[in-house]
């Protein structure tokens, strides 16, 4: 089992990150894409990270950004996170030396994920999420996520993990499903999540 620690909100740099889980003993920081320090241009400065963890003993994975949405209609915001996450897998890649070196060889290197609500219409007796209504077009976002990312690792140690948040939707459940028929996907069971929301994707998640 290897123990490491989320970006913190109260750490303004990397240092700062890495001083921590080196005076915790930690063995890994979760650099989250949601801070602009982490966006996908600064992961991409691959010898600024190595050089970094080298000095603390440590490796790094990786939070995908919040708002990741690669079912939105608007293709041109669809691809820009489909470019996100394709450059993201590649930066990976050029930090799993770090895992090979400082963690767990037999443990893919994880990317998380959050899955995209996406929006709802409010009517007079209920509330209409645009993902369930049209559910072919969103299952088919996944479908070609899926077969992009299999494309993207492409034989590398590298895990793209789907993590609870405040409860997961029917035709998200579906989508899961989907993902998880691929090697290279899997679940993060965020305790934390789980204990807010009444442990309600308890019985999806076993």
């Amino acid at each position: 089992m290897q123990f490491g620690m989320p970006t913190l909100i109260e750490n303004r740099t990397l240092k700062d990150n890495i001083d921590l889980c080196k005076s915790l003993g930690l063995q890994f920081i979760e650099l989250n894409m949601n801070f602009p320090e982490f966006q996908v241009n600064k992961l991409e400065q691959i010898d600024t990270l190595i050089k970094a963890a080298e000095y603390a003993g440590i490796y790094y994975t990786i939070h995908l950004d919040e708002n990741l949405n690669v079912a939105d209609f608007n293709p041109l915001v669809s691809a820009a996170y489909l470019e996100t996450v394709r450059r993201t897998i590649e930066a990976a890649k050029e930090l799993l030396p770090l895992r090979d070196t400082y963690g767990d060889r037999t443990q893919p290197l994880t990317l998380n994920m959050h899955m995209n609500h996406g929006i709802f219409i409010t009517l007079p007796d209920r509330k209409v999420q645009m993902y369930d209504r049209d559910f072919d077009t969103y299952m088919a976002s996944f479908a070609a996520f899926r077969s992009l990312c299999e494309e993207w690792i492409a034989g590398s140690d590298i895990m793209i993990s789907v993590e609870n948040t405040d409860g997961f939707r029917e035709y998200e459940m579906k989508a899961i499903d989907s993902l998880l028929e691929s090697p290279l996907f899997g679940l993060t069971w965020d305790i934390g999540h789980s204990k807010a929301t009444g442990e309600k994707d308890v019985p999806y998640l076993i």
